[in-house]
């Protein structure tokens, strides 16, 4: 698997959206798993910002790094 840091808090909405569909295709294409790790400055910083991308992504794998969160 791969563990990516994936995005940024600064980023629109959409610039993350895209960031995470090219991981899903990647994923799609190869096998490999790839997960999100919950990271401070990444777009999975907090879990109200978090709400909207699982409801988008419902396959959306976390890392979870509590220590960031």
């Amino acid at each position: 698997f791969i563990n990516s840091h994936t995005g940024r808090d600064y980023f629109t909405y959409e610039q993350n959206c895209e960031l995470i569909q090219v991981a899903a295709d990647v994923q799609k294409a190869t096998g490999v798993t790839i997960l999100h790790e919950t990271h401070r400055g990444r777009f999975t910083y907090s879990a109200p910002a978090m709400q909207h991308y699982l409801v988008t992504f419902p396959d959306l794998r976390l890392t979870a790094d509590f220590s960031h969160w």
